[in-house]
């Protein structure tokens, strides 16, 4: 059976031919091949997206809640020491720290007291000390008006040691400002005081009348015990007056 000829091109036409390559993929959705009569389609199966990679821990599905650090008898403890209404949920750890029930004291005053002068008079005070605990350092400072009394000398008390390792003991005094300066150290080996007793004695001389009180200065006082620890500070002012004759 003899074919036509195709058709041949006019001027200005192209003859358009199946150029599709035989090796190319059929379009989406179309079979690579036409299944013969009596054979069952082929089916596609995705890809499963989700396996896991070789050597990869599983993470669990859950996170557990976090536990308490604190165990309920600490709770239960702490509750009993910082009672509130939340039970053991108001529960805070506080310090318990046990104070010292020792009392570590010391006194510092000044005697007599209350005592009247006429000018001219010359007296001598003392400042005693009370100390529960024997002491290292003291650094007392008074402050007295020159226009009514004159401090002529500071010595050491009857509570200090009286021998070579006696406390170093250094008193200063300005008649012009008004004040006295007295330093008491055991240092270098010297010998620590305490108990009751005269620390140091004051001889004055009333000049005018006024009043002669010779007043502690708060400020300058130091007391150190020889452990080092803290001690507890007092002073007890006292007082003077001269009046004329």
């Amino acid at each position: 059976m003899q074919l036509p000829d195709a058709p041949l091109a006019k001027s200005g036409e192209t003859v358009m031919q199946n150029t599709t390559p035989a090796n190319l993929p059929p379009p989406a959705g179309v079979y690579a091949f036409v299944p013969a009569p009596g054979e069952k389609k082929p089916v596609t199966t995705a890809a499963n997206t989700n396996t896991k990679p070789t050597g990869m821990e599983e993470l669990p599905s859950f996170v557990p809640a976090p536990k308490s650090l604190i165990s309920d008898q600490a709770a239960a403890n702490v509750a009993a020491v910082n009672p509130g209404n939340g039970g053991n949920q108001n529960a805070v750890f506080t310090s318990l720290e046990t104070k010292t029930s020792t009392s570590r004291v010391a006194q510092l005053s000044l005697l007599p007291t209350g005592d009247v002068l006429k000018v001219g008079e010359k007296r001598r005070y003392a400042v005693q000390l009370n100390s529960d605990v024997p002491l290292s350092l003291a650094v007392v400072a008074l402050r007295f008006d020159p226009k009514v009394v004159k401090v002529h000398g500071l010595t050491a008390g009857s509570i200090l040691p009286n021998s070579e390792t006696a406390p170093l003991f250094t008193p200063v005094i300005d008649s012009t400002a008004g004040t006295c300066f007295i330093s008491i150290s055991s240092i270098n080996g010297k010998a620590s005081f305490g108990g009751s007793g005269p620390l140091l004695f004051i001889d004055i001389e009333a000049i005018g009348e006024g009043n002669a009180s010779l007043v502690f200065v708060k400020e300058t006082l130091r007391l150190v015990a020889t452990d080092s620890r803290d001690i507890t500070s007092q002073i007890v002012q006292g007082t003077a007056t001269v009046k004329q004759q």
